[in-house]
């Protein structure tokens, strides 16, 4: 499926790519092929670089993370802001920087940890940590505890993504936000575009990650350094650096964390992508709604892992995992024409 998607998108990928390539050039004052990870944002390049036009931060300064994300769930008649007494949601010294979610029991104790500043980042950290509490809370509480859960790692991570993107969708920032059509007429086609590419980036990121680490396990012995930068430079397009001898790779630290972990994320995004476009299709034009969390609450949260993951997907949406919907929504190029 991976190799599928990497054909599927190369076209755009290299596009945009291209385009980012000639900005960063010009910014350090070097040729494109001159670039090296370190020019990027960051040396593994698993982000789109921000930019002011896509910076919303002005809009969250002052505003309240937790009325917002309780707000979002209400509208769709899924409310969380029962978690918020059993999470800790503030930064404090020595507290662990990161943010996570965990289902004590799979009987309602449910705690996410959070580091809730005023800006873009932590509110759409609130949103996509409180989807994983939503799946957990929704879940049938009826069922088996061996079914009480997520069908699968991919699954709980596809609700968290879906909600977590919001701080991005005109609907999303008109109804909560409450910015106006002319603001977003202004703000929506570099917001898109930044989509676009964030998301193609850290598609061949997470691709890179998981064709490498599948090699590791097969073959632990062979110069993984080399191998690792034979990747880099096939998937994500990267220039090595001249000197490949060290294990930059290592550096990362699902190797060791969480190992054989990192396709959820691509197959989540995946998943997400499928799951809005059935429900903008076939539900309801309106997401923020009572039908839509009906539909998300019922259908996808409640059976818990009754069914295999694509089962439940294909039970959901009408058809097994099909990355087609993902390429549809980032892998159109429309920059060179305008």
């Amino acid at each position: 499926m991976f190799e599928n998607l990497v054909e599927q998108s190369d076209s755009t990928y290299r596009s945009l790519k291209c385009d980012l390539d000639n900005e960063l050039a010009k910014k350090f004052g070097v040729k494109a092929e001159e670039l090296r990870p370190w020019h990027y944002v960051d040396p593994f390049f698993q982000e789109a670089p921000a930019n002011e036009q896509t910076n919303l931060d002005q809009f969250f300064k002052g505003q309240d993370l937790e009325k917002l994300t309780a707000d979002t769930f209400d509208s769709m008649d899924m409310p969380i802001e029962g978690l918020y007494a059993s999470s800790d949601l503030n930064p404090r010294e020595g507290k662990n920087p990161t943010a996570f979610c965990m289902d004590m029991n799979r009987e309602g104790d449910i705690r996410v940890l959070c580091n809730n500043l005023d800006n873009t980042y932590w509110m759409g950290t609130m949103l996509h940590e409180f989807g994983h509490a939503a799946y957990n809370k929704y879940v049938n509480r009826d069922l088996p505890y061996l079914l009480r859960s997520f069908a699968h790692i991919l699954t709980t991570e596809a609700i968290a993504m879906l909600f977590g993107k919001m701080t991005e969708n005109r609907e999303w920032l008109s109804k909560f936000l409450k910015l106006d059509d002319a603001k977003l007429d202004t703000l929506m086609p570099s917001l898109e575009e930044h989509e676009q590419l964030k998301m193609l980036i850290s598609a061949r990121w997470i691709i890179t990650f998981v064709f490498f680490e599948r090699k590791l396990y097969e073959n632990p012995d062979q110069d993984l350094n080399a191998l690792w930068w034979e990747t880099v430079e096939k998937i994500q397009l990267l220039h090595p650096p001249e000197d490949r001898s060290n294990p930059d790779w290592a550096a990362k630290i699902h190797f060791t964390l969480a190992p054989v972990y990192y396709q959820n994320y691509l197959l989540g995004e995946l998943t997400a992508a499928q799951l809005y476009q059935h429900i903008k299709n076939n539900v309801s034009d309106e997401f923020f709604s009572l039908k839509v969390g009906a539909f998300i609450r019922d259908e996808f949260l409640a059976p818990g892992a009754t069914f295999h993951w694509n089962e439940k997907i294909e039970k959901v949406t009408g058809e097994p995992l099909n990355p087609d919907h993902f390429i549809k929504a980032y892998c159109h190029y429309e920059k060179v024409n305008n």
